[in-house]
């Protein structure tokens, strides 16, 4: 069995799958093999019709010996059963030796195998082939070329519709994608995509493949995309929702083009991404209070600390200011405070609790406020105290702000 494609890549093969070469080195010869194998009506075909076809210029004694040595040379290099000889003077592919792609394609689509067949269809008939000095059969090789391409497209389209009734938008989407790849300047396959685009919900994609098409259709051809297709794409921009929160939205728009007023502006809706943007900034802005925090208690011990003085650090927690909030970044900043400055050389960290008491006592007893009364905004951050007994210096490190904004007072 020889094995003869023609959609896309030409190739001939023997059953073994070992390339005809010989074959495919003579274009004309090629030619005629595929013409036989693939031209309706399928079957015999008339050797002057062949001889018109491949042979247009010559005369009847050449073209006649052209077209035996044609065929001489193809049985010769297919086997004797491939090409057989009917009534009169015809000639014919037998089918039983010979496989053809383009056959087969469209045997699977009359048979309802609709995915089978577009599995064959892997490009136009006979891509990029070329015969000199044969305008006849350039002619032929295009209408045959339409006539699948169309068969093919219309395929993937019913199966695009298919999925859509049966509520699978995004296989529905696949098989257009797929239409539109066999005919890419059929409009009717790329509206086909953009409704189907647009019910799944990808608009942008939708209005990316409308870009692509149009720039296409400008590039090869010359032409815009029909007014039909140029609406379909705006009503989906229209549908697509505004990027970040458009201030200026759809209604001020049309307030502009019209004249009229615009109506009253609906409550924005809340921004999904703001309280996670909030959560970022907050962490970003502790880790470096930390860092910055360290690197200043490592220079203050570098520069004013005696060497043989042992620095002790008092790390009073940080403070929520925001009522029902969380408290677990407070708890997470203090204890990695604790943690660096405990690794700087000559340091010694107080407990958070201890130090938050005596850090209060000694608030209370300086401004005389009473004890449990507000003193957190008053409290110096990283102040020193030299203790006469010992070679120790106390410093009491302190936020002077809160982790959430303060309230003011009304």
């Amino acid at each position: 069995m020889i094995h003869l494609r023609t959609l896309g890549a030409t190739d001939v093969r023997t059953s073994r799958g070992d390339e005809v070469r010989a074959v495919l080195a003579q274009p004309k010869r090629l030619a005629l093999l595929a013409y036989l194998a693939v031209a309706r009506p399928r079957g015999f075909h008339q050797k002057d019709t062949l001889r018109a076809l491949f042979w247009p210029e010559a005369d009847d004694h050449h073209a006649r010996r052209a077209l035996n040595r044609a065929v001489y040379f193809l049985r010769h290099a297919l086997g004797d059963e491939v090409l057989v000889g009917g009534r009169g003077d015809s000639v014919a592919v037998a089918r039983e030796a010979l496989w053809c792609d383009a056959v087969a394609f469209e045997d699977d689509l009359d048979a309802g195998r609709v995915e089978a067949a577009l599995e064959l269809y892997r490009g136009d008939l006979l891509a990029g082939f070329f015969v000199s000095a044969s305008p006849d059969f350039e002619h032929w090789l295009d209408h045959e070329r339409e006539h699948l391409r169309q068969r093919a497209g219309a395929a993937a389209l019913s199966l695009a519709h298919r999925e859509e009734l049966g509520g699978n938008v995004l296989d529905a989407a696949r098989w257009a994608a797929r239409a539109t790849e066999i005919s890419p300047y059929a409009e009717g396959g790329i509206r086909r995509l953009l409704a189907l685009l647009d019910l799944a919900g990808d608009r942008a994609e939708a209005v990316r493949v409308y870009h692509e098409f149009a720039r296409r259709l400008a590039a090869e051809l010359g032409v815009a995309p029909s007014p039909e297709t140029r609406s379909l794409v705006d009503e989906i921009r229209a549908r697509a929702e505004p990027i970040l929160g458009d201030d200026d939205g759809a209604g001020n728009r049309a307030a502009g083009a019209t004249g009229l007023p615009s109506p009253p502006a609906a409550p924005a809706p809340p921004r999904r991404h703001a309280p996670v943007l909030r959560a970022v900034a907050t962490l970003g802005g502790l880790a470096l209070a930390v860092s910055l925090t360290t690197l200043g208690l490592g220079r203050m011990r570098a520069h004013s600390a005696p060497a043989d003085t042992t620095i002790r650090v008092a790390v009073i927690p940080f403070a929520n200011g925001n009522p029902g909030g969380t408290d677990y970044l407070n708890v997470g900043i203090t204890e990695e405070l604790v943690t660096r400055i405990a690794k700087l050389p000559g340091m010694t960290v107080i407990a958070p609790v201890s130090a938050s008491r005596n850090a209060e006592r000694a608030t209370e007893g300086a401004s005389g406020s009473p004890p449990g009364s507000s003193t957190r905004e008053r409290t110096r951050p990283c102040g020193p105290t030299r203790s006469t007994a010992s070679s120790e210096t106390s410093w009491t490190c302190r936020p002077t702000s809160r982790c959430a904004s303060p309230r003011r007072s009304p």
